[in-house]
């Protein structure tokens, strides 16, 4: 959702943030709808970005993407605590954050400019085709 909302803007952000979330929920034990709200807040936070005006280079896209899985992560976690479900000890929950930083941050590397490559070929598809005479 990350590499999504960075790629296609807020809109594509939330919403795969939102699928992916839903798809998360049905193996958890948590109420139905918390992660997808999480991920489609991150997912539209990535895409404030307007569609790379402020991602230049890879380290710029993997120091944004850490920040932003470290801020899911305490987001879900404080979410579930607001409704009895947090489970984290403190100490467990800082290890979570930077195992999932640092691996978003080096996955970021590889996967934002596949995200921009999928989403360029979406709207070159969706394009009337130009007819020459």
């Amino acid at each position: 959702m990350i590499c999504a909302g960075f790629s296609d803007g807020r809109e594509t952000g939330a919403i795969v943030g939102f699928v992916v979330g839903l798809i998360t929920d049905g193996f958890l034990l948590t109420p139905l709808g918390l992660s997808a709200l999480v991920y489609s807040l991150i997912g539209y936070i990535a895409g404030q970005t307007e569609k790379g005006s402020l991602i230049g280079p890879s380290t710029i896209n993997a120091a944004l993407a850490s920040l932003l899985s470290a801020f899911g992560v305490l987001g879900y976690e404080i979410a579930s605590r607001l409704l009895g479900f947090g489970r984290l000890l403190q100490i467990h929950l800082i290890k979570v954050v930077l195992v999932v930083a640092v691996t978003n941050a080096i996955i970021s590397v590889v996967m934002v400019p596949v995200a921009k490559w999928a989403f360029i070929s979406k709207e070159l598809s969706s394009r009337p085709p130009v007819i020459r005479r």
